[in-house]
């Protein structure tokens, strides 16, 4: 949701205006935006201010949080001459947002970004772009001063995309790993995930969240895996009501999708006789993950009632 705030007839032509272009805008002015303000700021992606740059930063002061959570923030002054990024840029799209107003709006975008100005692509930004976990945000700040400074860095990436920086070098003090595996390296470095892991699993009746959870860090420890690359969790539709896999997507934030026996009986697979008598099926976890997609990189792990299979992603 886009909200818009102005004050004055200039604004409220303005606002029209991009409501006229834009889809999903919502429209405050001077009476009502105060008593809706966090409401707001909590369930907007960008929050466009029609007014004095100083209004826009003393009515969202108190509810900053993080680059990482906060909206988009853009101010337009009421002649629609300058369409200025105020806040999140990168990660809430503000400098993106800016531009596309602008253009509308016929007028000049003003981003103060460092990176965008002198053309680096930022690594926030590269990996929202590439739908990326950024692992240690506290990073970002001296990976994004390296690159303006043009410093040496080493760049480790185990899928396709990489960030378009030139001064790359194996020996560099500083490096950037784009992986599906754990990191260890003693130099100062940003880890970035990329969502490839399909995790398919299988359940004893009963079996909480707790113990799923300590048996697939486990399994993910012992092959080297990062649990922040995992894209969707699978199970066979019997186990539909198991509150410890429904707890499981809640903590890891996670599709869970359930198979039919028919789709999971369609996968080969090491056959499980006494399996198949309880349940219908040859086996679940190894199956519902080759469903999800991938290579099969951990063909079956048990432990404590719980049986996990991983597939990689090309």
């Amino acid at each position: 949701m886009i909200s818009i705030i102005y004050f004055t007839m200039f604004g409220e032509k303005i606002a029209k205006k991009l409501q006229e272009n834009i889809d999903n805008i919502v429209l405050y002015d001077k009476s009502n935006y105060k008593e809706n303000m966090e409401y707001i700021f909590k369930s907007s992606d960008t929050i466009i201010f029609i007014s004095a740059t100083g209004i826009a930063v003393r009515t969202i002061a108190p509810y900053i949080q993080s680059k990482f959570s906060d909206p988009a923030v853009i101010v337009i002054d009421d002649e629609a001459r300058y369409v200025i990024s105020l806040l999140s840029g990168h990660v809430g799209g503000a400098n993106e947002m800016a531009i596309k107003l602008a253009n509308i709006l016929n007028a000049t975008p003003i981003i103060t970004t460092s990176t965008d100005i002198h053309n680096i692509e930022a690594i926030d930004v590269f990996a929202k772009k590439n739908n990326l976990f950024i692992e240690n945000k506290e990073l970002i700040k001296t990976i994004s001063q390296a690159m303006l400074n043009g410093e040496e860095i080493d760049i480790i990436s185990d899928i396709s995309v990489k960030p378009s920086y030139k001064n790359i070098s194996s020996s560099a003090n500083l490096a950037i790993y784009i992986t599906y595996k754990i990191v260890n390296d003693n130099r100062k470095h940003l880890v970035l995930r990329p969502d490839v892991l399909n995790v398919g699993i299988g359940i004893r009746r009963g079996v909480n969240a707790e113990t799923i959870l300590s048996v697939l860090y486990e399994v993910f420890e012992k092959n080297n895996l990062s649990i922040n690359s995992i894209k969707a969790i699978a199970s066979y539709e019997l186990k539909k009501n198991e509150e410890g896999l429904e707890n499981i997507k809640r903590i890891l934030n996670k599709p869970l999708v359930f198979f039919s026996k028919e789709e999971i009986n369609s996968i080969e697979c090491e056959k499980d006789e006494f399996v198949y008598k309880s349940v219908g099926v040859y086996a679940v976890s190894e199956p519902c993950a080759k469903l999800l997609g991938g290579k099969l990189l951990v063909k079956k792990y048990r432990k404590d009632g719980v049986t996990i299979s991983v597939c990689l992603e090309d």
